[in-house]
């Protein structure tokens, strides 16, 4: 999916490393039309994934009204998908989008606020984990939209899947994946 063909879009690279060197990632790891120098790196702050998470969010915020963070592990994730959840966040009221996976993760979170402790203490990499930030979304009564189930690439079965997606035309999606 070509980012820069998204004007509201602005990438980002969350890592875990201070001073991480410019070409520490290949330039096929990025995006058609993504200069790779170009992309903002932003370290991560310390704790569980959820205090990593809310961090970034947190720090997206300050210049955006919107932030939608995706995983890594799902290379050839439709277009559309990124597009409903700027739409439900921009304009369909919601305060915070999931796109759930059919492992009970989720390659999709966005969201327009996030309080302390939003994703504190949750059950990361779990079956549930999901269901547990869905949850405490709504204990918060935030106003969620649910995208369509999606998958991510963990067990050998998907990889086997994605080979299956990045076959002709589905190479689009992932060029960098299929490339490799």
């Amino acid at each position: 999916t070509d980012v820069l063909q998204r004007p509201w879009a602005t990438p980002v690279l969350a890592t875990t490393e201070d001073g991480l060197a410019a070409d520490a990632f290949p330039d096929a790891a990025f995006p058609p039309g993504v200069e790779p120098g170009g992309v903002t790196r932003w370290l991560q702050p310390p704790g569980d994934l959820g205090e990593k998470l809310e961090g970034i969010v947190r720090r997206g915020l300050e210049g955006s009204d919107v932030v939608i963070c995706v995983g890594a592990d799902s290379p050839g994730r439709p277009q559309s998908r990124l597009e409903e959840a700027l739409a439900a966040l921009r304009g369909g009221g919601a305060e915070a989008v999931l796109g759930p996976t059919e492992d009970g993760g989720y390659d999709i979170l966005g969201l327009r606020c996030c309080p302390e402790g939003l994703l504190a203490e949750l059950p990361w990499s779990q079956p549930t984990t999901f269901e547990a930030t869905l949850g405490r979304f709504e204990e918060r009564g935030m106003k969620v939209t649910v995208l369509d189930r999606w998958w991510d690439v963990d067990e050998i079965e998907d990889l086997h899947r994605l080979q299956a997606l990045l076959q002709g035309a589905g190479a689009r999606r992932a060029p960098a994946t299929a490339a490799a």
